[in-house]
Protein backbone atom coordinates (compact mmCIF):
# COMPACT_ATOMS: atom_id res chain seq x y z
CA UNK A 1 0.00 0.00 0.00
CA UNK A 2 1.37 3.43 -0.94
CA UNK A 3 -0.29 6.99 0.10
CA UNK A 4 0.95 10.15 -1.70
CA UNK A 5 -0.32 14.30 -1.90
CA UNK A 6 0.85 15.79 -4.34
CA UNK A 7 0.24 19.19 -5.59
CA UNK A 8 1.67 19.43 -9.37
CA UNK A 9 3.24 17.06 -12.11
CA UNK A 10 6.96 16.25 -11.72
CA UNK A 11 9.52 17.66 -14.49
CA UNK A 12 12.27 16.40 -16.56
CA UNK A 13 15.48 17.65 -15.51
CA UNK A 14 17.21 18.90 -18.73
CA UNK A 15 21.08 20.09 -19.19
CA UNK A 16 22.24 20.86 -23.09
CA UNK A 17 26.10 21.50 -22.42
CA UNK A 18 27.62 23.20 -25.21
CA UNK A 19 31.33 24.29 -26.00
CA UNK A 20 34.87 23.31 -25.30
CA UNK A 21 35.88 21.83 -22.43
CA UNK A 22 35.98 23.62 -18.99
CA UNK A 23 38.64 23.62 -16.62
CA UNK A 24 38.49 25.40 -12.84
CA UNK A 25 39.68 29.03 -12.80
CA UNK A 26 39.37 30.05 -8.99
CA UNK A 27 39.67 27.94 -6.13
CA UNK A 28 40.65 28.78 -2.57
CA UNK A 29 41.41 26.19 0.34
CA UNK A 30 40.62 22.90 0.70
CA UNK A 31 37.60 21.44 -0.61
CA UNK A 32 34.35 21.36 2.35
CA UNK A 33 32.00 18.81 2.55
CA UNK A 34 29.19 20.73 1.14
CA UNK A 35 31.35 21.63 -1.76
CA UNK A 36 32.60 17.68 -2.73
CA UNK A 37 28.42 17.25 -2.62
CA UNK A 38 27.61 19.70 -5.04
CA UNK A 39 30.30 18.94 -7.25
CA UNK A 40 29.36 15.14 -7.34
CA UNK A 41 25.65 16.40 -8.14
CA UNK A 42 27.20 18.73 -10.74
CA UNK A 43 28.89 15.86 -12.43
CA UNK A 44 25.95 13.67 -12.44
CA UNK A 45 24.00 16.03 -14.32
CA UNK A 46 26.70 16.30 -16.81
CA UNK A 47 27.63 20.14 -15.86
CA UNK A 48 31.44 19.34 -15.51
CA UNK A 49 33.35 16.05 -16.34
CA UNK A 50 34.20 13.61 -13.08
CA UNK A 51 37.78 14.27 -14.52
CA UNK A 52 37.58 18.04 -13.96
CA UNK A 53 36.13 16.89 -10.47
CA UNK A 54 39.34 14.49 -9.89
CA UNK A 55 41.85 17.41 -10.55
CA UNK A 56 40.33 19.47 -8.48
CA UNK A 57 40.03 17.57 -5.42
CA UNK A 58 43.99 17.28 -6.56
CA UNK A 59 44.53 20.55 -6.56
CA UNK A 60 43.21 21.92 -3.49
CA UNK A 61 42.70 18.36 -1.33
CA UNK A 62 40.19 17.42 1.27
CA UNK A 63 39.56 20.00 3.28
CA UNK A 64 37.83 17.45 6.44
CA UNK A 65 38.08 13.56 7.29
CA UNK A 66 36.87 11.56 5.38
CA UNK A 67 34.91 8.60 6.82
CA UNK A 68 33.29 5.61 6.02
CA UNK A 69 29.94 7.23 6.00
CA UNK A 70 30.54 9.79 3.86
CA UNK A 71 31.85 7.09 0.78
CA UNK A 72 28.74 5.50 1.15
CA UNK A 73 26.71 8.91 0.94
CA UNK A 74 29.12 9.26 -2.44
CA UNK A 75 28.07 5.87 -3.75
CA UNK A 76 24.56 6.19 -2.63
CA UNK A 77 24.58 9.66 -4.91
CA UNK A 78 25.99 7.89 -8.01
CA UNK A 79 29.33 9.62 -7.60
CA UNK A 80 32.02 8.28 -10.45
CA UNK A 81 33.81 6.11 -9.26
CA UNK A 82 37.39 8.05 -10.14
CA UNK A 83 36.12 10.62 -7.49
CA UNK A 84 35.37 8.32 -4.39
CA UNK A 85 38.76 7.07 -5.56
CA UNK A 86 40.48 9.92 -4.55
CA UNK A 87 38.71 11.50 -2.29
CA UNK A 88 39.87 8.21 -0.60
CA UNK A 89 43.46 9.17 -1.64
CA UNK A 90 43.44 12.56 -0.72
CA UNK A 91 41.00 12.11 2.67
CA UNK A 92 44.56 10.15 3.68
CA UNK A 93 46.62 12.10 3.03
CA UNK A 94 45.49 15.29 4.93
CA UNK A 95 46.74 16.52 8.07
CA UNK A 96 44.44 15.12 11.25
CA UNK A 97 44.38 19.32 12.39
CA UNK A 98 43.82 20.66 9.20
CA UNK A 99 40.75 18.16 8.53
CA UNK A 100 39.36 18.68 11.82
CA UNK A 101 39.04 22.20 11.54
CA UNK A 102 37.45 24.16 8.48
CA UNK A 103 39.00 26.79 6.45
CA UNK A 104 38.95 30.57 8.30
CA UNK A 105 35.57 32.40 8.54
CA UNK A 106 33.62 28.87 7.37
CA UNK A 107 31.35 26.92 9.68
CA UNK A 108 31.14 23.35 9.43
CA UNK A 109 27.99 22.21 7.92
CA UNK A 110 24.85 20.00 9.35
CA UNK A 111 24.89 16.32 9.35
CA UNK A 112 22.74 14.89 6.75
CA UNK A 113 21.09 12.45 8.72
CA UNK A 114 19.21 13.86 12.03
CA UNK A 115 18.04 12.00 15.06
CA UNK A 116 14.39 11.26 15.59
CA UNK A 117 12.22 14.02 16.75
CA UNK A 118 11.28 13.77 20.63
CA UNK A 119 8.03 12.16 21.67
CA UNK A 120 6.55 15.56 22.02
CA UNK A 121 7.69 16.10 18.03
CA UNK A 122 6.09 12.62 17.14
CA UNK A 123 2.87 13.32 18.84
CA UNK A 124 1.81 16.95 18.76
CA UNK A 125 1.88 19.17 14.80
CA UNK A 126 4.00 22.43 14.74
CA UNK A 127 2.32 25.52 15.24
CA UNK A 128 3.28 29.45 14.61
CA UNK A 129 6.16 30.30 16.17
CA UNK A 130 7.33 26.59 17.24
CA UNK A 131 11.13 26.15 18.22
CA UNK A 132 11.36 23.58 15.14
CA UNK A 133 12.56 26.05 12.69
CA UNK A 134 15.17 28.96 13.97
CA UNK A 135 14.18 32.41 14.12
CA UNK A 136 14.51 34.83 10.68
CA UNK A 137 16.49 37.85 11.29
CA UNK A 138 14.63 40.92 12.48
CA UNK A 139 13.06 42.87 9.52
CA UNK A 140 11.21 46.43 10.13
CA UNK A 141 6.92 45.59 10.06
CA UNK A 142 4.94 48.30 7.94
CA UNK A 143 3.11 50.29 10.20
CA UNK A 144 -0.52 49.83 8.61
CA UNK A 145 -1.59 45.87 9.43
CA UNK A 146 -4.49 45.29 6.94
CA UNK A 147 -7.99 46.01 8.17
CA UNK A 148 -11.35 45.06 7.02
CA UNK A 149 -11.44 48.23 5.12
CA UNK A 150 -7.69 47.56 3.70
CA UNK A 151 -7.90 44.13 3.40
CA UNK A 152 -8.70 43.50 -0.48
CA UNK A 153 -5.38 45.81 -1.16
CA UNK A 154 -3.26 43.59 0.90
CA UNK A 155 -4.90 40.39 -0.14
CA UNK A 156 -3.72 41.62 -3.85
CA UNK A 157 -0.17 42.31 -2.64
CA UNK A 158 -0.07 38.80 -1.33
CA UNK A 159 -1.12 37.36 -4.35
CA UNK A 160 1.65 39.13 -6.49
CA UNK A 161 3.94 38.01 -3.99
CA UNK A 162 2.60 34.35 -4.13
CA UNK A 163 2.51 34.37 -8.24
CA UNK A 164 6.38 35.48 -8.92
CA UNK A 165 7.34 33.82 -6.13
CA UNK A 166 8.87 30.84 -8.04
CA UNK A 167 10.23 33.72 -10.93
CA UNK A 168 12.74 34.74 -7.53
CA UNK A 169 14.30 31.42 -6.73
CA UNK A 170 17.97 30.79 -7.80
CA UNK A 171 18.92 27.11 -8.51
CA UNK A 172 19.65 24.91 -5.67
CA UNK A 173 20.39 22.01 -4.20
CA UNK A 174 19.04 20.99 -0.51
CA UNK A 175 18.36 17.63 1.26
CA UNK A 176 14.92 16.58 2.39
CA UNK A 177 14.86 14.58 5.27
CA UNK A 178 11.41 12.53 5.99
CA UNK A 179 10.83 10.71 9.10
CA UNK A 180 7.41 8.47 8.82
CA UNK A 181 5.28 7.30 11.46
CA UNK A 182 1.71 5.73 11.73
CA UNK A 183 -0.76 4.82 14.85
CA UNK A 184 -3.48 2.13 14.61
CA UNK A 185 -7.17 3.19 15.26
CA UNK A 186 -8.64 4.01 17.71
CA UNK A 187 -5.69 6.09 18.52
CA UNK A 188 -2.99 4.70 20.35
CA UNK A 189 0.19 6.92 20.22
CA UNK A 190 2.57 7.45 16.81
CA UNK A 191 4.98 4.33 16.44
CA UNK A 192 7.70 5.50 14.11
CA UNK A 193 7.96 3.27 10.82
CA UNK A 194 11.42 4.18 9.34
CA UNK A 195 13.05 7.49 7.23
CA UNK A 196 14.43 8.59 4.23
CA UNK A 197 16.96 10.92 2.93
CA UNK A 198 16.22 12.45 -0.96
CA UNK A 199 18.44 15.21 -2.65
CA UNK A 200 16.09 17.75 -4.18
CA UNK A 201 17.51 19.73 -6.98
CA UNK A 202 15.54 22.42 -7.65
CA UNK A 203 16.49 23.84 -11.43
CA UNK A 204 14.28 25.73 -13.86
CA UNK A 205 11.32 25.53 -11.15
CA UNK A 206 10.82 22.20 -11.51
CA UNK A 207 11.64 19.53 -8.38
CA UNK A 208 13.91 17.06 -8.90
CA UNK A 209 14.25 14.15 -6.28
CA UNK A 210 16.99 11.32 -5.91
CA UNK A 211 16.92 8.98 -2.91
CA UNK A 212 19.86 8.75 -0.83
CA UNK A 213 18.85 6.09 2.27
CA UNK A 214 15.56 4.56 3.39
CA UNK A 215 15.84 3.42 6.64
CA UNK A 216 19.55 4.85 7.24
CA UNK A 217 20.82 2.31 4.19
CA UNK A 218 21.55 3.46 0.98
CA UNK A 219 18.38 3.23 -1.84
CA UNK A 220 18.72 1.27 -4.61
CA UNK A 221 20.05 3.25 -7.71
CA UNK A 222 16.79 3.64 -9.70
CA UNK A 223 14.49 4.14 -6.41
CA UNK A 224 12.09 6.52 -6.36
CA UNK A 225 10.13 8.61 -3.94
CA UNK A 226 7.22 6.89 -6.44
CA UNK A 227 8.52 3.44 -5.45
CA UNK A 228 8.55 3.69 -2.23
CA UNK A 229 5.57 2.18 0.04
CA UNK A 230 3.82 4.45 2.81
CA UNK A 231 3.09 7.93 2.25
CA UNK A 232 5.11 10.40 0.27
CA UNK A 233 5.16 14.05 -0.38
CA UNK A 234 5.68 16.92 -2.87
CA UNK A 235 5.20 20.42 -4.02
CA UNK A 236 6.40 22.48 -1.75
CA UNK A 237 8.44 24.19 -3.43
CA UNK A 238 6.37 26.91 -4.43
CA UNK A 239 3.47 24.55 -6.91
CA UNK A 240 1.23 25.07 -3.81
CA UNK A 241 1.35 28.46 -2.99
CA UNK A 242 1.12 29.69 -7.17
CA UNK A 243 -2.15 27.49 -7.26
CA UNK A 244 -3.76 28.21 -4.13
CA UNK A 245 -3.94 32.54 -5.04
CA UNK A 246 -3.58 32.06 -8.70
CA UNK A 247 -7.42 33.93 -9.77
CA UNK A 248 -8.12 31.00 -11.91
CA UNK A 249 -8.21 29.21 -8.99
CA UNK A 250 -11.26 31.27 -7.88
CA UNK A 251 -10.04 30.96 -3.87
CA UNK A 252 -12.39 32.28 -1.89
CA UNK A 253 -10.42 33.96 0.93
CA UNK A 254 -11.15 35.54 4.18
CA UNK A 255 -9.18 38.15 6.77
CA UNK A 256 -9.01 36.56 10.01
CA UNK A 257 -7.20 38.65 12.45
CA UNK A 258 -3.73 39.61 13.62
CA UNK A 259 -1.43 36.58 15.11
CA UNK A 260 2.09 35.78 15.81
CA UNK A 261 5.02 33.81 14.79
CA UNK A 262 8.34 33.69 16.00
CA UNK A 263 7.50 37.08 17.90
CA UNK A 264 6.69 38.81 15.18
CA UNK A 265 3.42 40.12 13.81
CA UNK A 266 1.18 38.12 10.80
CA UNK A 267 -1.58 37.81 9.24
CA UNK A 268 -4.08 34.93 9.49
CA UNK A 269 -5.85 34.28 6.61
CA UNK A 270 -8.35 31.46 5.87
CA UNK A 271 -9.10 30.03 2.47
CA UNK A 272 -11.25 27.32 0.85
CA UNK A 273 -10.48 26.28 -3.11
CA UNK A 274 -13.66 24.51 -4.90
CA UNK A 275 -13.10 21.07 -6.37
CA UNK A 276 -14.01 21.45 -9.94
CA UNK A 277 -10.46 24.12 -9.45
CA UNK A 278 -8.28 21.99 -7.31
CA UNK A 279 -5.21 20.49 -8.08
CA UNK A 280 -4.70 18.74 -5.05
CA UNK A 281 -5.05 15.04 -5.33
CA UNK A 282 -4.54 11.95 -2.97
CA UNK A 283 -3.10 8.77 -4.63
CA UNK A 284 -3.84 5.40 -3.27
CA UNK A 285 -1.90 2.19 -4.29
CA UNK A 286 -2.45 -1.02 -3.56
CA UNK A 287 -0.27 -3.49 -5.57
CA UNK A 288 -1.60 -3.07 -8.55
CA UNK A 289 -4.46 -1.14 -7.96
CA UNK A 290 -3.59 2.52 -8.20
CA UNK A 291 -6.75 4.75 -7.55
CA UNK A 292 -7.00 9.12 -7.67
CA UNK A 293 -9.38 11.33 -6.54
CA UNK A 294 -9.22 15.54 -6.72
CA UNK A 295 -10.85 17.07 -3.74
CA UNK A 296 -11.56 20.69 -2.49
CA UNK A 297 -9.54 21.82 0.07
CA UNK A 298 -9.57 24.35 2.88
CA UNK A 299 -7.26 26.25 5.70
CA UNK A 300 -5.66 28.98 6.64
CA UNK A 301 -1.89 30.22 6.01
CA UNK A 302 0.09 33.52 8.35
CA UNK A 303 1.39 36.33 5.98
CA UNK A 304 4.36 38.35 6.92
CA UNK A 305 2.83 41.96 6.75
CA UNK A 306 6.74 43.22 5.79
CA UNK A 307 7.36 40.86 2.62
CA UNK A 308 4.34 40.04 1.82
CA UNK A 309 5.68 36.02 1.89
CA UNK A 310 3.70 33.33 3.48
CA UNK A 311 5.31 32.13 6.12
CA UNK A 312 3.03 29.14 6.79
CA UNK A 313 0.17 27.24 5.37
CA UNK A 314 -1.88 24.81 6.74
CA UNK A 315 -4.66 22.74 4.40
CA UNK A 316 -6.77 19.81 4.49
CA UNK A 317 -9.18 18.11 1.98
CA UNK A 318 -12.63 17.76 2.62
CA UNK A 319 -15.45 15.96 1.28
CA UNK A 320 -13.63 12.87 0.28
CA UNK A 321 -15.71 10.35 -1.35
CA UNK A 322 -17.16 7.62 0.55
CA UNK A 323 -16.00 5.05 -1.48
CA UNK A 324 -12.30 6.01 -1.33
CA UNK A 325 -10.04 3.94 0.95
CA UNK A 326 -8.97 7.41 2.82
CA UNK A 327 -11.02 9.68 4.63
CA UNK A 328 -8.38 12.12 5.87
CA UNK A 329 -5.59 14.30 4.11
CA UNK A 330 -3.82 17.32 5.33
CA UNK A 331 -0.67 18.92 5.78
CA UNK A 332 1.34 22.09 6.58
CA UNK A 333 4.34 23.83 5.22
CA UNK A 334 6.64 26.32 7.27
CA UNK A 335 8.55 28.77 5.32
CA UNK A 336 11.61 31.32 6.98
CA UNK A 337 14.51 32.87 5.40
CA UNK A 338 17.78 30.41 4.33
CA UNK A 339 20.75 32.09 2.55
CA UNK A 340 21.60 30.70 -0.80
CA UNK A 341 25.31 31.58 -2.12
CA UNK A 342 25.09 34.98 -0.14
CA UNK A 343 21.43 35.86 -0.71
CA UNK A 344 18.38 34.83 1.55
CA UNK A 345 15.58 33.54 -0.09
CA UNK A 346 12.07 32.62 2.00
CA UNK A 347 12.19 29.05 1.47
CA UNK A 348 10.27 25.77 3.53
CA UNK A 349 12.30 24.53 6.51
CA UNK A 350 9.61 21.97 7.27
CA UNK A 351 6.33 20.25 6.61
CA UNK A 352 4.45 17.72 7.73
CA UNK A 353 1.96 15.41 6.05
CA UNK A 354 -0.84 13.39 7.74
CA UNK A 355 -3.14 10.91 6.12
CA UNK A 356 -6.31 8.53 7.18
CA UNK A 357 -6.86 4.73 5.86
CA UNK A 358 -10.30 3.87 6.11
CA UNK A 359 -9.66 -0.06 5.23
CA UNK A 360 -6.52 -0.47 7.38
CA UNK A 361 -7.96 1.62 9.94
CA UNK A 362 -4.58 4.00 10.51
CA UNK A 363 -3.07 7.08 10.80
CA UNK A 364 0.79 7.97 8.67
CA UNK A 365 2.00 10.90 9.47
CA UNK A 366 5.21 12.51 7.60
CA UNK A 367 7.23 14.46 9.22
CA UNK A 368 9.73 17.11 6.94
CA UNK A 369 12.47 18.99 7.14
CA UNK A 370 14.73 20.88 4.06
CA UNK A 371 18.52 21.04 5.41
CA UNK A 372 21.90 21.83 3.40
CA UNK A 373 20.15 24.40 1.71
CA UNK A 374 23.25 25.33 -1.27
CA UNK A 375 23.59 26.98 -4.63
CA UNK A 376 23.08 24.31 -7.79
CA UNK A 377 26.85 23.50 -8.51
CA UNK A 378 29.71 24.72 -6.44
CA UNK A 379 31.21 28.08 -6.34
CA UNK A 380 34.02 27.14 -8.32
CA UNK A 381 34.23 28.89 -11.45
CA UNK A 382 34.46 27.29 -14.90
CA UNK A 383 35.60 28.71 -17.93
CA UNK A 384 36.15 27.18 -21.91
CA UNK A 385 39.80 27.25 -22.77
Amino acid sequence: MALSSRYALGGLLLIILVGAPLYPLTAEGPISREELLALVTTARMGAVTPQQVVELIGERGIGFRVKDILLQELKARQADPAIIRAVQENGRTQPLASTLRPPPGVAPPPPVFIPPPDERAATEPSAPGSASTPAPAATPVRSGLPDRETWPNFLEDVRSTAMTYTDNLPNFICTQITQRYLRRLPKTGWVRMDNFVAELTYYDKQEHYKLVSVGNRSAASNATLESLKGTTSTGEFGSSLNYLFDPATRTLFRFEGIDHSRGAPTVRVGFRVPKDTSKRSIIFRDGTTELGVVTPYRGRCWIDPDSMQVVQIKERAYRIPDTFPITRSEGSTEYNRVEIAGQRYWLPVRAEVLMENRTARLHTRNVIQFKQYRKFGSDVKFLSD
